[in-house]
This record gives C-alpha cells, structure tokens and sequence, in this order.
C-alpha cells in the first residue's frame, strides 16, 4: 500500500489542487471548529436554543473567514511547501475574521439588530484556536509526509550545519522542503556555548568539541555544511582543514545577497572551494581615494580579457571612470567580457571602448592612443606560462618586452598621469624566459620614469600566483581530479605564494594611486604553501582520499621553473607604505639609454628570428639570470 502511494504521488508530484478546491477545504475546517467551539463550550450537551443559534451562525461564521481568506488568500499558497510565512498569512487571515465576528456582534447588540448576531466569546475564542490548529496542522501534516515519502526512496547523508542562527534555520528548512536533498540534518554546531545542548527547529545544537571521530562514528555523520556569514576567515579555515581531518565532505551556502529572490536553494549549496581555504583576512582598501583618482578618467586596460586583466576591469566599472578603453589580442573572450558587462550596469553605464588589439604592433598602439589618449594604463598583457614561454622565448621579447615599450613609450608621448606594469615575482633573480622578459619590462619602465620629463608616473605592481588565474596550478588541478586523476606536481618540495585574483587586483588599484613614479610595489604575498598539500587538499574537498582514490604523481622540474618563489632581489631594498600589504622594492638605478638601446638589439634579433642571439643578450643584460634546464633543481646561492 506504501509503495503503491508513493508511486502515485510521484506520478503525480507537479501536479497541484487548484485554489478553490483548497478553498473549500479551508472553509470546511473552520466550519467544523466552529462546531466543535460549541460542544467544548456546553460540555456536549446542547439543548434545541442552543442548536438553533449554532445553526444559523455557523454560516455567519463561514462567511466571515471566506472574506477574510479572499483577502489574504491564505489557500493560493502550495501546502506540501508550506513555510512560516504560509502560517504567518493564515494566522492573520483567521484572526481578522474573529475580530471582524466580535466587533459586528457588539456592534449588532449596540444597534439591537434584529435578530441579534449574540455570539458567546467563549465560542469564539474556541473556535478560533481550533480553527488555527486544523488549518495549520493540516498543511504541516501533509508537508512533513509529502517530505518522508520523497526522502525515504534514496540514501540520505547524516549531515550537521554549521551555525544555528538565521542562515542555518534557512539552510535546514531549505534541506527539508527541497524534493532533490541528499542530506538528512541531525545536528547543528554553534561556536556560542549559550547555544549548546538547545534545539532549534526540533535538531539538537552542540559545541564545536562535538567535531571529534567518536561523535560522527556515532551519529553515522558523513557531511558539514558551513552556513554562518559572520565566520572569520582563519575560524573558517580551521572548521575546514578540522573536517578534512575527519574525512567529512564540506559544504557552503552562500551569503544572503546571493540567494536568488531571498531564497535558498540546494543548487547554492555548493562544496568548498580551495580558494576559501587558502584566502586570508579581507585586505582593507582605501576606496575612496582609488575612486577619486579613477572618477571621470579615461583609462586602458589591456590584457583585459585575461584572468588579472578582466578583475581589474570589474574594479575600475564601480569606480566610474569617464571612460574605460578594454584592449586584448583574444577576440572570444574579449567579447564574454563585454556582454558580463552589460550585464553589469544597472541602469548606470560606463562608458566602454572595446579594443581589438596586439600590444607588440607600434602603429596599432598609437593609433588607439592618438583617438583615446588615455590618463592611466593599466598594462596586464602579457605571456606567462613558464614552460612554453622556454621553448618560444621569441614572443616572450615580442610581447611582454616591445609591448611594454610600446605602451610606456607612448604613455610618455601622450602626457598620460599614470602607467601601471602587472609584473611578476618570476622577475626576481629569474630561472625562465618568461621572468627574464618580465624583468627587462621592469627595467624599461624604472629607466623611463628616470629620464622623461612630462608627469607620467610609471609605476610597477609586482606579485606572485594568482587562485584560479589561466594556466595556473589550481584549475589544472580541478580537471585532473574530475577526470579521476593522477594530480601531477612537479617536485614534492616546491612551494608557491598564493593570492586571490580580487585582492591582487585591489592591490594593483592602491598602489597604482599612491604611486609618485618610479617605484615597484611588492604585495604581501603571505607564507609560500607547498604545491603538494594543495593538492592534498583539494582531493579531499573533493569527498576523495589521496594516494588511494586519486593518485599523485611527481613529473619533476619543467624547464625555467624554481622550486621557490622571491618577491625581492638581493640587490633591491625595500621600505614599508602607508599600507601593511604593500611594500616598496627600489631596484638600483639603470641607465635609460643602455636598456633602451639593448632592447633595441633584440627587436632587431627578434626581426631576424635569431632565438640564440635574444637569449644571449637577455641573459648580458640580466647577469642574475640563470635558466634552469627540465628536471634539474635550481641553485639559489
């Protein structure tokens, strides 16, 4: 019989009741408590005056509530998904009508209205209690079944929520109606010990001491979703890296701006990303003079399709900027970019170029200069993947050398306020191609900001890995790991700096603003993680155990790549800011002319497609060079 229902509603389970019917049956319920308010009242026994009244008010009674439901409409709401607000509408729905009921009969016996309405208070006051009860308990009841009977026809995963204020009671009453939950919740956990040991919502809060192995072994408990929007970031990470100990799947809700409508969803209740676990503390910007600096500006942006470029887009739309000029080479994902912007606007556009463009081309670049003279350049184009930049050390010259010319050069001819060069920790005392160019890009913008004479303040912002950003490690990793493995990493003792891309890009924005010229920022990076416990980590986030469901495999050393990361050479001194995250690198003066006139050497190597050549002078013009062939650990002395 339990299966065979089961099946119906199933069967049946988008198909509704229609209002009226729902209607009707509200009507029915309130016209049996009304009923049942007068046998209460007269223990049972009523006489023929009794039955009599009861009869001919009853309908009064009825239809009070019937203009009351129309009102509210109480009955349009769907009863298997019942919520508080549903209850709230009937409350008030049944209350207006019992008090609409009471004020008519003392105003019927104030006028003598014949016959007289002559309710007894008693039996409305029964009545209205009952009424409530029935209506209220039959959309619970037949919520709480509907949900049994979906549940019981899979496994569910004995699941805690973390934090038992509004976003867990959210979070479970979302895990409770919703048709496609795999989660049974059996507990919360709340770090307020006022909290412990009471129940919300009918489940049992415990103290954070409840995450140990005896406890879940016990309750059978697989899964913890975090759903707490006042966790401190390093609180945060040590609840995850605590679960991942314990071998529980993590999950997250998102915060309350980002539910759809103000609703949760099980769609937003996603697993924990490895970017969580390794961020730190939010970074405190100084907006307001960013924005003033920014505010009714033309700026460039190029490089502004990629992963630094497109985030410092983002920034710089909030900012309202006069004009924003978006320059890439990538035509696919310069236009995703333009339609996310669109998307953006909200009724207040930006003023926005779309430029289709290769840094390394002279007359392109001054063309697009001479039609939108930009006030500040924020140059992100660039190449940087290490080991195909080794074998094409050509367009690491093309691109990230002349292009950085290019720009800067013109930047000086058209009198813009500020240029910005993204470089990159690989630029210090460099083992690849592709940190050797970088570094000769820096070299020319310290060495222009020496000689030229119009106000462009050129300005260097450099800073490590990025989470998340193209060809970094961490998506390479995420396919690797959907794919069933193995996660390859290099060497098991090489060790990288971390940054979010927003932060990075918060990061460029202060200190292109604080910048007078002539300095390179250095950001605080952080403690440097070993790549291995990265992907440890996000094996585990991903319900998987490493070395037994995914296996890592150590590929060794690729051409260029150190086992570690330096954020200063030994030949740079550094000084703090008005900012504890930035820091100011002064490299020794170079001589304008002599970089320049080298680099003019590789632009005629480059014309001539001498790759020898190009390397041999990078590597006479950057004494601290030493590439590093594949496999082979690089010497740091």
């Amino acid at each position: 019989m339990q299966n065979w229902l089961r099946r119906f509603i199933l069967r049946n389970s988008r198909r509704f009741l229609s209002h009226q019917i729902v209607l009707l049956i509200d009507l029915f319920l309130v016209a049996c408590s009304f009923l049942l308010a007068y046998l209460l009242r007269f223990n049972f026994i009523l006489d023929s005056s009794h039955v009599e009244r009861m009869l001919w008010q009853t309908p009064v009674f009825v239809a009070a509530f019937l203009v009351s439901f129309l009102v509210f409409q109480p009955h349009r709401g769907i009863v298997r998904h019942t919520s508080l607000y549903d209850a709230l509408i009937v409350f008030f729905a049944a209350s207006i009508a019992v008090a609409g009921l009471a004020a008519l009969d003392t105003l019927s016996a104030m006028a003598r209205f014949v016959p007289p309405l002559n309710f007894s208070l008693a039996v409305l006051l029964i009545a209205y209690m009952a009424s409530l009860f029935l209506l209220l308990f039959l959309r619970f009841s037949i919520k709480i079944f509907y949900i049994t009977l979906m549940r019981q026809r899979r496994e569910l995963s004995n699941t805690l929520i973390y934090g038992a204020g509004a976003m867990g009671i959210a979070t479970l009453q979302t895990i409770l109606s919703a048709q496609d939950a795999r989660q049974r919740v059996v507990g919360f956990i709340d770090d307020n010990p006022a909290m412990k040991g009471k129940r919300v919502s009918g489940v049992r809060v415990y103290g954070p001491k409840a995450l140990n192995e005896e406890f879940l072994e016990h309750q059978g408990i697989s899964t913890l979703i975090i759903a707490i929007n006042t966790l401190s970031v390093e609180r945060r990470r040590q609840v995850i890296e605590r679960c991942l100990e314990l071998e529980l799947e993590v999950l997250t809700v998102p915060g309350f701006s980002d539910w759809k409508q103000g609703r949760l969803s099980m769609k937003q209740i996603r697993k924990v990303r490895i970017e969580e676990l390794l961020q730190r503390e939010p970074i405190r910007i100084h907006n307001e003079m960013v924005s003033e600096v920014i505010r009714g500006k033309t700026v460039m942006v190029t490089g502004a399709a990629g992963s630094i470029g497109s985030e410092i887009v983002r920034q710089l739309h909030r900012l309202r900027p006069g004009r924003l000029i978006l320059l890439d080479i990538a035509e696919s994902p310069l236009f995703d970019l333009e339609q996310e912007l669109k998307a953006r606007e909200n009724g207040h556009p930006v003023s926005k170029e779309f430029v289709l463009a290769d840094v390394s081309h002279y007359p392109r670049m001054k063309q697009v200069f001479e039609r939108f003279r930009p006030d500040i350049i924020y140059h992100a184009a660039a190449f940087k993947h290490v080991p195909i930049i080794e074998s094409h050390p050509l367009e690491a010259v093309r691109v990230n050398i002349m292009g950085t010319r290019n720009l800067a050069t013109l930047a000086s001819e058209f009198s813009s306020d500020k240029f910005v060069l993204i470089s990159t920790d690989k630029a210090v005392n460099p083992s690849s191609f592709m940190g050797a160019s970088k570094r000769v890009a820096e070299m020319l913008v310290k060495g222009l900001s020496d000689t030229e004479q119009n106000g462009t303040e050129f300005i260097v912002t450099r800073f490590g890995n990025v989470l998340g950003s193209n060809g970094s490690v961490i998506p390479l990793f995420e396919r690797q790991i959907a794919s069933g493995g193995p996660v390859t990493v290099t060497h098991p003792d090489i060790i990288r700096f971390f940054m979010t891309i927003p932060e990075a890009c918060e990061l460029v924005l202060e200190a292109s603003v604080m910048g007078r010229g002539g300095e390179i920022f250095v950001f605080d990076m952080g403690e440097q993680l070993r790549i291995v416990d990265v992907a440890k980590k996000m094996i585990r986030l991903s319900g998987l155990e490493p070395g037994k469901d995914i296996e890592i495999v150590y590929t060794g050393l690729r051409p260029g790549e150190k086992l570690y990361e330096e954020l200063f050479s030994t030949c740079e001194e550094t000084r703090p800011t008005h900012h504890p995250k930035i820091m100011i690198a002064r490299m020794q003066d170079c001589a304008y002319q002599e970089v320049a006139g080298k680099v003019d050497v590789l632009e005629e190597l480059l014309r001539r497609q001498d790759a020898p050549g190009v390397t041999a002078l990078v590597r006479e013009l950057l004494p601290e060079y030493t590439p590093t062939p594949a496999g082979e650990v690089p010497s740091f002395s």
